[in-house]
């Protein structure tokens, strides 16, 4: 268990989870934001003071942690998770001194201006991958970034003009209030459109409902390696080449195959002629083939 996932996790790649070295810098930036604009100051803030306090414990834990996980050839975003909290603290503390003194000095007044450069690229980024990539879908959901938008929009606005106005603890409270109200928009609305748009989940749960003894499942050529397996509560064995799956869905047994309409349908004429489709979601679809089905 440990040198399987564990060490085989890192010095290789593990039930096909590979992603490339850069996947953890978009990561951390979406996952902190919007606090990731505060990141330089704070690595400002601890550079000058490595030597005084545990600032240096702060970026060492940063700094080892994103390193080590962009290493590793298992990649999944959850890996990075314990760079959170030390990266939460290292925020916190020029904020920390900013409440005592008083003022908001140059550092975190310029954090507040890359804020809102941050914010405008993330709204032009966002509208233009979802409309270029899911035309249709975003158009239909539009209605549902109205609330987190605004809050956003808004929040930062207020955070901008009591910043301006010296009134430190009132910016902080503003900024905390504003990131609360954006992740309850996207929890409360955005999450659940987006999993509705999702076609692994219905299609796992109608083999799920099919299963018995002695069946299998297997995938070709899908980057769905964890909601598969979840959803159905099954092993799913991943093949990529044409022979590959001609060689699992031909041996004895009853199969569930699942892949995307593109792929398949230039192999279909080479499975065994018992083959039939169980359910298809967007460009997904499952083939059954029965226990009695044999390959010519």
């Amino acid at each position: 268990m440990f040198g399987t996932y564990t060490l085989g996790r890192f010095f290789g790649v593990v039930e096909n989870q590979a992603n490339p070295w850069w996947l953890y810098f978009p990561v951390v930036f979406l996952g902190a934001f919007p606090w990731t604009s505060f990141w330089p100051a704070a690595a400002g803030f601890h550079w000058a003071r490595r030597s005084t306090d545990g600032s240096l414990i702060v970026m060492l834990w940063c700094v080892i942690t994103f390193v080590f996980y962009s290493l590793a050839g298992t990649k999944l975003p959850n890996y990075i998770l314990p760079i959170y909290p030390f990266a939460a603290i290292g925020v916190a503390a020029p904020w920390l001194d900013a409440l005592e003194e008083g003022h908001i000095g140059r550092a975190l007044g310029a954090s507040l201006l890359l804020l809102v450069a941050l914010v405008a690229a993330l709204f032009i980024g966002v509208a233009g991958y979802l409309g270029g990539t899911y035309p249709a879908q975003y158009h239909a959901g539009a209605h549902v970034l109205v609330l987190p938008a605004a809050a956003l929009l808004a929040g930062v606005g207020i955070v901008l003009l009591f910043a301006a106005r010296g009134k430190v603890l009132a910016a902080f409270v503003a900024l905390c209030l504003t990131i609360a109200v954006l992740w309850l928009g996207i929890v409360q609305g955005l999450l659940p459109l987006v999993e509705a748009q999702k076609p692994m989940k219905p299609l796992a749960l109608a083999i799920r409902s099919q299963l018995a003894p002695g069946d299998r499942i297997v995938g070709y050529r899908m980057n769905v390696h964890a909601s598969l397996p979840f959803y159905t509560a099954h092993e799913v064995e991943w093949v990529e080449t044409a022979e590959a799956l001609r060689a699992a869905v031909c041996a004895p047994g009853r199969v569930f195959l699942v892949g995307f309409d593109g792929d398949l349908s230039p192999l279909r004429a080479g499975l065994p002629s018992g083959v039939r489709a169980l359910l298809s979601r967007d460009d997904a679809t499952v083939l059954i083939k029965p226990a009695s089905a044999r390959c010519g």
